[in-house]
């Protein structure tokens, strides 16, 4: 049996893993059009910010994609927990017509 290199940690299912963090990152491609939807009626502020949060959040899926593909598919589910939740507060909060 090959040694394992001290920290590292083998993975046994490399195509799994792969198809998970593909998956998570397919998803978040997914929701850019629902992001837009909700900017064309938000304000200048609101645009920054949800763009900013898009990018942030799939800048931070591609460094995981390798590493933590696990989490590149809950952080799929997060921005989109994060979409329908700028969506509904938003409007009554902060006065948006979404």
């Amino acid at each position: 049996m090959a040694s394992v290199a001290r920290g590292e940690i083998s993975r046994p299912h490399p195509v799994a893993d792969t198809l998970l963090a593909a998956t998570g990152m397919l998803l978040m491609i997914a929701q850019v059009p629902f992001f837009l939807s909700i900017g064309i009626l938000a304000p200048l502020t609101g645009r920054v910010v949800l763009i900013a949060a898009w990018l942030l959040l799939a800048t931070l899926g591609l460094h995981w994609f390798r590493d933590h593909p696990a989490r590149v598919l809950g952080l799929a589910m997060v921005m989109g927990v994060f979409w329908y939740t700028a969506g509904v507060l938003a409007e009554g909060w902060l006065d948006w017509t979404v």
